[in-house]
């Protein structure tokens, strides 16, 4: 098939229509088609599923290390789960063209953030992977129409996948995604902003099936969703019918029933001024497609902005800058270019010292947080997840990690997980956490966050007590490997535990829910030793509420200390005095002894970090 070479500036027609555009026809029937075209092309426009990336890299960050955060709105519907693709998996694919079968065998392991049905024996679909190589990817899609037109086109997880399988560094990475699967495969039916992060660097890759743009990313951050930058104008139907860039700006002067528009089509309509506000559409109307009282809406009602005050407005954020007499001051730019600065102005104070918990925060922004844009968590989608990578510079072969929200931040427990884990947690393998982590949502309450936050701030402390151990090197690979693996897969239990213990006090009485998530609240703190005496001081108040609440307590508390003894195990100290001690800890739990009990689980976690800070 004949090569599409961009050039900036030029618009120009797929091949594929072109194709049709040389047939005969009617002029009615050509107006017809055109009408059609357009229709079709506008609408599908706005339904695409909405991902969005966050990329550190270098100085900006707090450590020696990258970052990525992709919030994953699937394409593809299903609960959100961890999958583990060892090195030496095969299977078979279709060519993205004639449909030939071709055979591929995995040289790099990866765990990857797949929809529940996406994963072996099916063909796996990751919406973001992290390898044994020390990369991670991640996408949002772009909409544009410069696509595979065959059926056998690979869709946007074909395409990580092709890449993450196989390449060992950050340029490998790239020449996959670009040289191989766009120039000489011309492979996707989809086009794609791609991010990727390494030990050395990061890059965003705006690509279609025909042409692409490659952003390294070295020394700073950059964010993403579901928009073109540099491929803007290649998108004649969509982004041009919008603006002549994606970040062009206008303020202007306006008064009742004036239109202002950024040099595209569509525009926004003035409809009323008053002492302090104006009322405004987007026109035309049927191209403002969105959500209304919480359901899919072609026809929506026009939007009132304050003074001071700035609104999306279908493809457009307004702003209204002041109101005299009959007269408006307004600026208008994109409401992608708007979602862009919130999220920047949200990043910027941090460049310098980024950290996981700082991309965490930002997973969990709301349309408030960020000034009526798209927020990062979003109701819209009932199957929303996140993962947050950390590259480090060194040891990335089996250091580098990811963070796993099975469904909506604001109601999930960040989970842990490194590219050299052997194993992951059967319910977030299943879909099972993230079905409670959505059942969670779905009761939301304000009391919750604080609590997930708690447990987090634990994981993150301990989990990286671990790194700085493994780092120091007295232990082989495989070591390393199965206690990171042990570490993970107990704070993923104990995560599974501690929202089923959050999920059954929301379907408690109000009454109940206050006191049991305020003493839920204090349950973690700082770091494990900590929390297991606050989970100890803890059970007289659980045991006066139903048992099953005091249950799931005790069982993190077991988890934790079974952990500990699992992994002195493996660096080859004896247990057995730990397995004594936590015996009669037991003990003294099944006598409602429970102080005395977490001081004897304590021990064990102290002991424990003991042998490996002398290993060490």
């Amino acid at each position: 098939m004949e090569k599409v070479f961009y050039e900036p500036g030029k618009f120009f027609i797929p091949p594929y229509t072109i194709i049709l555009l040389n047939m005969h026809y009617s002029s009615k029937t050509v107006f017809g088609l055109v009408s059609l075209f357009l229709v079709i092309f506008l609408f599908s426009a706005n339904t695409v599923n909405a991902c969005k990336d966050i990329i550190a890299t270098g100085d900006v960050t707090k450590g020696d290390y990258n970052l990525l955060l992709k919030v994953r709105d699937p394409s593809r519907p299903g609960l959100q789960v961890l999958t583990h693709i060892p090195k030496g998996y095969e299977y078979t694919y279709h060519h993205p063209w004639t449909g030939e079968p071709m055979s591929f065998q995995v040289n790099h392991s990866y765990i990857g953030v797949t929809s529940e049905q996406d994963i072996p024996p099916n063909i796996v679909k990751s919406g973001m992977t992290l390898t044994a190589a020390g990369l991670a990817f991640g996408d949002a899609d772009s909409v544009s129409r410069w696509i595979n037109p065959t059926r056998y086109a690979w869709d946007d997880f074909d395409w990580i996948r092709y890449s993450c399988e196989q390449a060992t560094t950050e340029s490998e990475a790239v020449h996959l995604l670009t040289v191989e699967a766009v120039d000489q495969l011309h492979a996707t039916g989809v086009s794609e902003n791609l991010c990727v992060i390494g030990p050395n660097k990061g890059y965003l890759i705006e690509a279609d099936a025909y042409r692409y743009h490659v952003k390294e990313i070295s020394d700073d951050v950059d964010v993403i969703s579901n928009y073109p930058r540099e491929l803007w104008d290649t998108q004649l139907i969509r982004s041009r019918f919008i603006a002549d860039s994606y970040n062009t700006t206008v303020s202007k002067n306006v008064i009742e029933n004036d239109l202002i528009h950024l040099n595209g089509i569509a525009q926004i309509r003035i409809l009323n001024i008053s002492s302090d506000s104006i009322l405004v559409r987007q026109l035309p109307f049927f191209t403002n497609i969105g959500y209304h009282d919480g359901k899919p809406s072609f026809f929506m009602p026009p939007k009132t902005i304050h003074v001071g005050k700035s609104k999306t407005v279908g493809d457009f954020y307004v702003s209204l800058k002041s109101v005299s007499g009959n007269s408006a001051r307004v600026q208008l730019t994109t409401a992608v270019h708007a979602w862009e600065q919130a999220v920047l102005d949200q990043i910027h104070p941090r460049k310098g010292q980024i950290t996981v918990s700082d991309m965490i925060e930002w997973s969990r922004l709301d349309a408030d947080d960020l000034k009526d844009v798209r927020p990062m968590c979003e109701a819209t989608y009932p199957y929303e997840g996140v993962a947050i990578y950390q590259i480090p510079s060194e040891n990335y072969q089996f250091l580098s990690k990811g963070w796993f929200s099975a469904n909506h931040a604001c109601s999930s427990i960040y989970v842990p997980f490194h590219n050299s884990n052997t194993d992951i947690y059967q319910t977030y393998e299943t879909g099972e956490s993230a079905q409670l982590s959505l059942s969670l949502y779905q009761n939301y309450s304000d009391e919750l966050l604080p609590i997930i936050q708690s447990v987090e701030e634990v994981f993150l402390s301990e989990n990286s007590f671990f790194d700085i151990w493994a780092k120091q090197g007295t232990s082989s690979q495989a070591v390393v490997s199965d206690v990171l693996t042990k570490v993970d897969t107990s704070m993923q239990e104990q995560a599974w535990l501690m929202q089923r213990l959050l999920y059954n006090i929301s379907k408690l009485g109000r009454n109940q829910q206050k006191t049991l998530f305020n003493c839920s609240e204090g349950l973690w703190n700082t770091n494990y030793t900590t929390s297991i005496e606050s989970m100890g001081d803890s059970l007289t108040e659980f045991s006066l509420h139903p048992s099953f609440l005091k249950e799931t307590i005790i069982q993190i508390m077991q988890s934790t200390c079974t952990n500990y003894i699992n992994i002195t195990e493996i660096i080859g100290h004896p247990v057995d005095e730990l397995i004594e001690v936590y015996e009669q800890g037991n003990y003294l739990l099944n006598q409602e002894q429970y102080i005395d009990a977490a001081v004897l689980f304590q021990q064990i976690i102290n002991q424990s970090k003991n042998y490996f800070m002398t290993n060490s």
